[in-house]
């Protein structure tokens, strides 16, 4: 009496998995998942996770993808999506489609997942692999709001050489009428090519329509471009104020495979680019700043999980913080423009800003130095609140401001930058070139709050040496008789004094006005002086005030020095200082070298300093 039932059970079962496998193909499931996404309530931040390439084909015998899945289900908090970006079904069949949700069901957990056309779901005829993704998931271009960010995502058509032009009109439609402050692509094929990754120029990214494409990411401040196909891990952080990033390490052969001539497997660089199993984490903050992770995907447990080396933070695209310089005209009042930007990101301690002076970018002579400070600028983290470029930009001519501005964009991107006068702003005359100052930056003087600190920039006037003009003077006393912050810091250009240890010449420094100088910084408990001119590092104190010259952005290091000296309080080498003031009044004070060499660059610990913040009875006095 037993077989029987054994068979009727048995029976049962067949035709259950015969019925779930006749199932019909599910219909629109982007659409069904952006309504799904939309309907839980925003808290900041929000995190998302995407990569691409995952190429589910179980005749391999690899499972990563299967791996990457599973890890994404098991994040904590979980995400609030999951973006497939493209070559998930080659070669696109209904079967293979199929094949694909079934493993990810039964590895993401309740994970919502968008999925994006990338080259090898076109693999069985763009037409017919279009209508079957559109039948699947939806339309292949398409778009939605969650909270600050407007997020769309595009399809950048088959193999290579171009994005199609319908694509492009759709991305020109949607963001002519975003209102969004954060602003986030998503596609399968990259507009641009690293060689340290692929020398192949058609292979790998689109070079038709890339210059409209580039040209709509500048007009319409986009923050980030997720892309992928490149079977590895690449971060642009700033190109024209939008960052991009290469995340297509879904399970595909990485790319040391010998057709493509790629580097090295497990090569890295954090946290600019890593050939390995991957996927990219994305949390979106209340103020726009975007927090990237990433995760390493391994068979080998140990080796799974965040690798914090490839932490970085990308600062919102602040239009006002770099101009568009459109139709050939001046910017105007930037300083103004960006300290507001500045004072809108919501304050956290510390409070951190880069400074350096004597960039010269468009002095031929800096042999790329300048550029290179720029980019390790542009990758600083943590996003400091703003970077100052502490005068000797230009030369004073518009040209001049124009191409310093171009290139700036290009390296630093989004990150507020404020410039005050040096020397040579002058040298195109005193009057042209503080007229030229004004209309392009605003006020040679000016001043803000934020949190704690009380910041003054000052006009040091023309010429080498000699004075710190009279209406320079007016204006920091009248500004620190009226200050009530717990920490003042006064930058501008030409230094106060004349340290033997660098100059015995007096061109180094101004003279009229220094004795008044020195005594309102005493009588007012300046805590910090930041100063450019020479070119070169120095720190020293005098009285109650901190003096730090940093100069090193890629002029021409001041003669009379040993090149390359280096002591805990000076140095002749380029650089740039970061500082961070803390919510009790003591100031960190970091140097960064600038070299062309990956292995010279970087914090030198030889110069970390600690100002203590001055006490109550100094504060009283």
């Amino acid at each position: 009496m037993m077989k029987p039932i054994k068979v009727c059970v048995y029976l049962i079962v067949t035709l259950n998995l015969h019925s779930c496998m006749e199932k019909p193909m599910p219909k629109n499931l982007n659409v069904k998942t952006i309504k799904q996404i939309r309907s839980v309530p925003v808290e900041y931040p929000f995190s998302l996770v995407f990569t691409g390439d995952t190429w589910y084909q179980p005749e391999r015998g690899d499972d990563l993808f299967e791996q990457l899945f599973k890890q994404v289900g098991q994040l904590d908090p979980e995400p609030l999506f999951f973006a497939i970006n493209g070559d998930f079904s080659g070669p696109g069949s209904l079967a293979r489609h199929k094949e694909h949700i079934g493993a990810l069901n039964n590895n993401i957990g309740d994970v919502p997942v968008l999925h994006l056309v990338g080259n090898h779901d076109l693999d069985i005829g763009i037409e017919q692999g279009l209508a079957n993704f559109n039948s699947v998931y939806g339309p292949e271009n398409y778009d939605f709001v969650y909270g600050n960010t407007h997020f769309i995502m595009l399809n950048t058509g088959q193999c290579h050489q171009a994005i199609p032009d319908g694509t492009l009109d759709y991305l020109e439609s949607r963001l002519k009428a975003s209102a969004s402050p954060v602003k986030i692509l998503m596609f399968h094929i990259p507009p641009y090519r690293h060689d340290h990754l692929q020398p192949n120029p058609y292979l790998w990214n689109f070079k038709l329509n890339e210059e409209r494409f580039i040209q709509l990411t500048d007009q319409y401040n986009i923050d980030l471009v997720c892309c992928s196909h490149w079977v590895a891990y690449d971060l642009q952080p700033s190109y024209k104020g939008t960052s991009y990033i290469v995340s297509a390490g879904g399970g595909a052969t990485l790319l040391s495979e010998p057709s493509i001539d790629g580097v090295e497997v497990g090569a890295r660089q954090p946290p600019l680019w890593g050939n390995f199993h991957h996927f990219t984490k994305l949390s979106v903050h209340e103020d726009g700043k975007i927090a990237v992770q990433i995760h390493v995907v391994s068979k080998d447990k140990e080796k799974c999980g965040r690798d914090p080396e490839y932490d970085f933070q990308i600062v919102p695209n602040a239009k006002a913080a770099n101009e568009r310089l459109e139709d050939g005209l001046m910017p105007k009042n930037l300083n103004v423009k960006t300290i507001k930007y500045i004072k809108s990101v919501p304050l956290e301690y510390p409070i951190s800003f880069l400074a350096t002076g004597d960039v010269f970018t468009y002095w031929p002579d800096s042999d790329g130095l300048t550029e290179q400070l720029y980019k390790q600028v542009g990758q600083f983290q943590p996003a400091p609140a703003f970077f100052l470029v502490n005068g000797d930009f230009s030369h004073g001519k518009p040209e001049q401001y124009k191409y310093h501005f171009d290139i700036l964009r290009k390296y630093v991107g989004g990150m507020p930058v404020l410039h005050t006068v040096g020397n040579h702003e002058t040298d195109a005359g005193l009057t042209f070139g503080l007229e030229q100052f004004n209309a392009v930056l605003g006020p040679e003087n000016f001043e803000f709050m934020y949190g704690n600190t009380h910041f003054i920039m000052l006009n040091t006037g023309s010429g080498l040496y000699q004075e710190m003009p009279d209406e320079s003077i007016a204006f920091l006393k009248s500004k620190l008789a009226k200050s009530t912050s717990r920490v003042k810091v006064v930058s501008f250009h030409i230094p106060p004094f004349n340290n033997a240890h660098y100059q015995p010449l007096p061109i180094w420094t101004f003279k009229h006005n220094e004795e008044e100088f020195v005594s309102l910084m005493s009588q007012y408990n300046v805590d910090l002086v930041v100063c450019a001119h020479w070119t070169g590092y120095d720190k020293y104190k005098k009285d109650k005030t901190t003096y730090v010259t940093t100069a090193g952005g890629g002029a021409m290091l001041v003669p009379g020095a040993v090149p390359g000296e280096k002591t805990p309080n000076r140095g002749h080498f380029h650089h740039f200082t970061g500082f961070s003031i803390h919510e009790d009044g003591t100031i960190d004070v970091k140097v960064y070298d600038v070299d062309k060499d990956p292995a010279k660059q970087g914090h030198d610990k030889r110069f970390d300093a600690v100002i203590a913040p001055l006490s109550d009875q100094d504060q009283i006095e």
